[in-house]
């Protein structure tokens, strides 16, 4: 009877959260995580580029340069993004350089259709690092001296259990890769409300 119970619980939850959540682009909170990014003191170069996926990796390219990047871990995260959504940036601070991807989810449902998927490529140490971020602005990934830095912005518990579309909370996690090194490190967590 108890699990009857339970196996009754679970698949209302699983029916409610798919009727609340079907295909839930919340506008709201867009705004209020770039506005957060801009704020930031960005010295870093951004420019567009064009990508070319291939078999092994990728190729960045511009009419000044070409560049292919082969390392296993960019093709298999490539499998996961929506290509026809895919943008492509190279970022530059004085040593170092960096190729950025960023794409919708592939086949996306639910609140997930509001996440950008993102894949940072160090070249010169053939590093890839990947998240997910409610935001699709390039300035979340930045440099300070030579580390770089990368937001990742989250819905808030919150977001769940209350159901008020007009004060979203979330959360804000700011990351730090060495370059050198390779290394990322979580440097600060935070929760806040989108208004």
């Amino acid at each position: 009877m108890i699990v009857n119970k339970k196996i009754l619980f679970i698949s209302v939850f699983i029916l409610y959260s798919y009727l609340c959540f079907s295909q839930t682009e919340i506008k709201g909170i867009k705004p209020c995580v770039d506005s957060l990014i801009y704020n930031l003191n960005n010295s870093t170069k951004y420019k567009d580029i064009n990508i070319r996926i291939i078999e092994e990796g990728v190729v960045f390219y511009d009419k000044y340069f070409v560049d292919t990047v082969k390392n296993d871990n960019i093709s298999s995260l490539i499998e996961y993004i929506d290509i026809d959504s895919i943008k492509s940036y190279t970022i530059i601070n004085n040593e170092h350089k960096c190729y950025l991807i960023s794409s919708c989810i592939k086949q996306a449902t639910g609140l997930a259709i509001n996440f950008t998927t993102w894949i940072i490529i160090i070249p010169q140490y053939n590093c890839v690092y990947d998240f997910k971020s409610l935001s699709s602005n390039p300035k979340l990934i930045y440099f300070i001296n030579n580390n770089l830095y990368f937001i990742r912005f989250n819905y808030g518990e919150n977001l769940f259990w209350n159901e008020e579309w007009d004060k979203v909370d979330y959360e804000i996690e700011i990351n730090e890769i060495n370059i050198d090194s390779c290394n990322a490190k979580i440097i600060e967590h935070k929760n806040s409300y989108c208004n």
